[in-house]
């Protein structure tokens, strides 16, 4: 890690946010990976302004405002994989599906799978739940999601 990234590092220990190794790790791949494709300095990119208001934001506290400047980073860094997990998302609850079933694709939609995931405890819910994932043999939402994302583009 260049003096750069340590500077603009600091600037995240100043506006309160503690960053862990797991973090610190995170938070430099992202922002080296940035700088060599965009050509920006680490501190060029913290002091970016969605990351700037994101660290003085008063609502969040440190968790959260790390968790939001990880988002900024990530949105940076993967323009279309934020924009198509957006999409899916939008198109997840479109579908109205059971509260109870959650899905999940495969990280950066790399394939067409689909994780689901839900649980139950009697009968009728279990039903109720098959009932509920038979939308999503209507719609390919991760074909739609891409799609969406691509056309943002």
């Amino acid at each position: 890690m260049d003096d750069e990234t340590r500077a603009a590092l600091d600037e995240l220990k100043k506006a309160g946010i503690k960053l862990n190794n797991n973090h610190l790790r995170e938070i430099v791949e992202l922002v080296e990976e940035i700088s060599g494709r965009d050509g920006f300095s680490a501190r060029e990119i913290i002091s970016g302004p969605k990351i700037q208001a994101a660290m003085i934001n008063q609502k969040l506290n440190g968790p959260q405002k790390l968790d939001r400047i990880k988002d900024i980073l990530l949105e940076q860094r993967y323009p279309t994989a934020v924009k198509a997990k957006k999409a899916f998302a939008d198109e997840i609850r479109r579908l109205k599906l059971d509260v109870k079933i959650k899905i999940t694709p495969t990280p950066f939609f790399e394939d067409n799978l689909l994780a689901v995931e839900f649980k139950y405890r009697q009968p009728d819910e279990l039903r109720e739940i098959i009932r509920s994932l038979e939308k999503l043999t209507k719609v390919d939402v991760v074909a739609n999601a891409l799609q969406t994302a691509e056309d943002y583009c």
